[in-house]
């Protein structure tokens, strides 16, 4: 009984402890201490200004090691007085205020000299800023006059402040998103009534590039590049440079889309895209397309970057008759481990082996709410985003058959694969992964629709079907499939 009681004693010990330090916490984060103005400036003649002192802290004080300035304290202002100045430069000093727990302020005070107002200015002009997010620009200031000021501000777009103690201004453009070169002015002005000196600065700033780019690279297909025109579409006119009937130009949402049909040949050809407004060429962008033909495990490229490898190649012309025709499988470099196909178990769709990378896309964005319910599908998502390539889906299960297994069934080809993946520095397939695939042959215990995924092993071997619940946690691995056409610019579906 009596070490209970002691146990009692102690622990409310701690916890007033606790409390007190907790309150003290409060106090401290509550304290504040502000001056207003932060800065005075007296004539020659001498003069008295008053500062306005809000505080927590009722025991604030004050110094200032000038004995030409006076400070004398009444309640919560501080009466400031200057003695008058008969020399020919300027003088300053400050006045700091202290009070617990809280930082010093200071309010700087400058009085003018008795003399002819001067003013010197570095650099004497601004250097002429970029369009896009422009670096702030610093001008020093030196005069013998306490008062600094901007006689005529500049355009709402520029930004120009003093600084308190009046020695540096500071020049702050914002983003230019027009395509016309833009100016504007200000004047600084020292001293004042009839004794000032005054010095204008012009601020150029360029126009926003009506591309962001000079140069793309189309791939041995001719996949879409988005090119994004800073401009309205009806203002500005594009044209392929002359011969170049390769080279398609189509004007989208916010852009063009510049593509070719598949080129064959050895080695790259090239043009240019003009886009012009009211009859002058603007920008003029070089386009290159990578020539050859792409075979399994070759690297694919989409604008001079690494995106994947392919998977698998078909030539429909071999049943159909159609000799510039071919598909092609792209796997990309990196996965996603331990992703919810669906985060709905009872979630249907209505995909199947025979729908298209296009129509699967089109069906999940049909889905309320699809980026929170469907997460392999989210990933998917990011992939379109970071590569500029439309419709990357999880694979449909019978093409991924043959991404691992050869026609007659062996699984060389699944081995090959992962150690090319490796040579590319990418992730080789390990584990068990979603498609695209819905088997509606095959439920849960819960009576749910699975998905007809798959097994890899890290050799790239033993390539097995799975049934998958949707709402487990498994691998995502994104699959882009598309046309490779010798007679058709490619489309960006």
């Amino acid at each position: 009984m009596k070490k209970s009681i002691i146990l009692t004693i102690i622990f409310s010990c701690l916890l007033a402890v606790f409390n007190a330090c907790s309150d003290s916490e409060d106090e401290i984060t509550k304290a504040f201490l502000e001056v207003s103005p932060t800065s005075l400036d007296f004539p020659a003649a001498g003069a008295t200004r008053t500062v306005t002192v809000k505080s927590s802290n009722l025991e604030w004080n004050f110094s200032c090691e000038a004995d030409w300035c006076k400070v004398e304290r009444s309640e919560n202002q501080l009466e400031i007085t200057v003695d008058p100045y008969n020399d020919l430069e300027l003088r300053t000093t400050k006045i700091v205020v202290k009070a617990k727990d809280v930082e010093d302020q200071v309010i700087n005070i400058r009085q003018s000299a008795a003399a002819e107002a001067t003013l010197v200015i570095t650099p004497e002009t601004l250097s002429e800023f970029v369009a896009k997010n422009p670096e702030a620009q610093t001008l020093a200031v030196e005069t013998n006059q306490s008062k600094v000021s901007i006689s005529s501000n500049a355009a709402d777009w520029c930004e120009v402040v003093i600084s308190d103690d009046c020695t540096e201004i500071t020049v702050t453009p914002q983003t230019n998103v027009e395509i016309e070169d833009r100016t504007t002015s200000f004047t600084i002005q020292a001293g004042e009534d009839s004794n000032t000196k005054e010095m204008t600065f012009e601020v150029k700033q360029k126009a926003a590039s009506l591309v962001i780019v000079d140069k793309i690279e189309l791939n041995e297909i001719g996949y879409p590049i988005f090119v994004a025109v800073n401009a309205e579409a009806e203002s500005y006119t594009y044209a392929v440079g002359e011969g170049a009937k390769w080279c398609t130009v189509e004007a989208t949402e916010g852009g063009i889309l510049v593509s070719a049909p598949g080129y064959k040949e050895e080695g790259e050809r090239k043009t240019t895209v003009s886009i012009s407004m009211n009859g002058d060429v603007k920008a003029t962008i070089a386009v290159t397309q990578i020539g050859g033909e792409l075979k399994l495990h070759d690297e694919y490229y989409y604008n001079g970057q690494l995106i994947g490898i392919v998977v698998r190649v078909t030539h429909p012309y071999e049943i159909f008759g159609m000799p510039d025709y071919t598909q092609i499988w792209v796997m990309a470099l990196e996965e996603k481990k331990d992703v919810q196909w669906s985060v709905d178990a009872a979630a249907n769709v209505g995909l199947n082996v025979v729908t298209t990378g296009v129509s699967t896309w089109a069906k999940i964005k049909a889905q309320p709410d699809w980026q929170n319910k469907f997460p392999a599908f989210a990933y998917c998502a990011e992939m379109e985003a970071k590569t500029g390539m439309l419709n990357w889906t999880l694979g449909y299960h019978d093409d991924m058959y043959y991404f691992f297994r050869d026609e007659n069934g062996k699984d060389e080809r699944g081995k090959q694969l992962n150690n090319r993946l490796e040579e590319l520095g990418g992730m080789p397939l390990d584990g068990f992964y979603w498609s695209n695939t819905e088997a509606s042959d095959f439920n849960t215990e819960a009576g749910n629709p699975t998905i007809q995924g798959f097994w890899v092993h890290a050799n790239g071997g033993l390539f097995v079907s799975k049934w998958f619940g949707k709402d487990e946690k498994w691998n995502a691995r994104c699959i882009w499939s598309g046309n490779y056409d010798y007679s058709n610019s490619t489309k960006r579906q």
